[in-house]
């Protein structure tokens, strides 16, 4: 459906609501859109810190349909120009992270439950409000709430957890001694046999990154270590924390060598976006295995890889060409002239994630195309380098896996 952006424009918010409401209705999306929009609130309210004796509840609802005319005429604008809707998760992200602070700084859980509940309840009133069509009232309504339940949950679910880490942790168990010496090489992995597990003379590390984690919003180490144990049963040898961690499997034969499908089974189980890698070896080389898969994580998030399972197979490119030595260091200097000019380094760095796509480059930075083309010029003449080449593009890629490289060990 495309909708008339002048006329849109031109219209209040309650009509700005009902246009997006009725677009993404015959689009097939509303729940998944409307539910973007309530956290963009919530977000924005749990923003100011915890609630304190001043705060008045119509201030509170003020901010709460400020913030919510403004999320739907962005929305609007996304839905009118056919930009693929996709779901915002730095909202959640921002949401967890304030309600993971709240209650480690002792925010009571019902002053947290008080501050969502007024934003949704605010957003609900003004999307309700602005509908006349009853249907989509009910629709609307059944929506948010169900994302006010979730949010709600949520909360509970972190203060329950933030409880549950105050309590001082036991002594470890024998199991749990050997599992931590087994994976620093301190003991034969194969010793898993006296505790009733199966062995085998060739083991599969998984290294695991909760990306949630890096802004503070993951799960707690619980959760992650209960996904782990759910999904891949008590075989497993682990060492984790809420960050993520490592996993050792046994494999007896091909079949046993983990996939996609489990990483996406532990994505489900901890609730969070997973980046895995993976390597298989054998039992007397387990300790130099767990440092190749955490080295391959660590390249891995420097190039910015999507959520997933990543072998040697899929870095091997990568990881040869940030291995130290004179072919990465005359790529790493193609990137120096750069390093004072840090717009430019960074337009290089998004040009390249976007596909050379200069609208894409343009949004993310939330600049004008035509300063992306300006830049990308300016660029081009410090590297030298015509980027409008295949070959030099590939260097290009290539000299900024080998400089973040040579930085990373300065």
């Amino acid at each position: 459906m495309q909708l008339d952006k002048t006329s849109a424009a031109a219209v209040g918010g309650s009509s700005q609501f009902t246009a997006l409401a009725r677009a993404c209705r015959d689009r097939g999306d509303w729940d998944e859109v409307l539910a973007t929009v309530i956290r963009s609130v919530v977000a924005a309210a749990v923003a100011g810190g915890p609630p304190r004796s001043g705060d008045t509840a119509l201030a509170q609802t003020r901010q709460a349909r400020t913030t919510f005319d403004g999320a739907v005429r962005r929305t609007l604008d996304d839905v009118s120009i056919r930009r693929p809707h996709l779901v915002d998760t730095s909202s959640c992200r921002r949401i967890r992270a304030a309600v993971v602070e709240w209650s480690r700084a002792g925010v009571p859980l019902a002053a947290t439950i008080q501050v969502i509940g007024a934003a949704v309840d605010a957003a609900a009133d003004a999307a309700t409000r602005s509908v006349d069509d009853t249907a989509l009232v009910v629709a609307t309504m059944s929506s948010i709430v169900a994302v006010r339940r979730s949010l709600l949950a949520d909360a509970s679910a972190i203060f329950a957890e933030a409880s549950a880490l105050e309590r001082s942790a036991p002594d470890p168990s024998p199991w749990e001694q050997f599992v931590t010496a087994a994976i620093r090489g301190e003991v034969d992995v194969r010793r898993a046999g006296d505790f009733g597990l199966p062995v085998s003379d060739r083991w599969q590390v998984l290294s695991i990154a909760v990306l949630d984690a890096e802004a503070g919003a993951g799960p707690a180490a619980t959760t992650v270590s209960r996904g782990v144990a759910d999904v891949l049963g008590p075989s497993a040898l682990t060492i984790l924390s809420e960050a993520g961690g490592t996993v050792v499997l046994p494999v007896t034969d091909d079949a046993d060598r983990l996939d996609t499908s489990v990483t996406d089974a532990l994505t489900r189980a901890i609730g969070s976006a997973l980046l895995c890698t993976t390597v298989v070896g054998d039992a007397e080389n387990l300790p130099e295995l767990v440092a190749r898969a955490d080295e391959l994580l660590d390249l891995a998030r420097s190039i910015d890889r999507e959520p997933g399972l990543y072998s040697m197979e899929d870095l091997v490119i990568e990881y040869q060409i940030t291995r130290p030595g004179p072919a990465r260091d005359a790529l790493a200097a193609l990137i120096a002239p750069l390093t004072s000019h840090a717009d430019l380094l960074e337009t290089l760095r998004v040009h390249m994630s976007c596909g050379m796509n200069r609208r894409e480059t343009a949004r993310r930075l939330e600049v004008h195309p035509n300063t992306v083309d300006n830049r990308m010029s300016r660029v081009a003449a410090a590297i030298g380098l015509d980027l409008s080449q295949p070959r030099a593009i590939t260097q290009a890629r290539s000299a900024i896996l080998a400089y973040d490289a040579v930085a990373a060990r300065a």
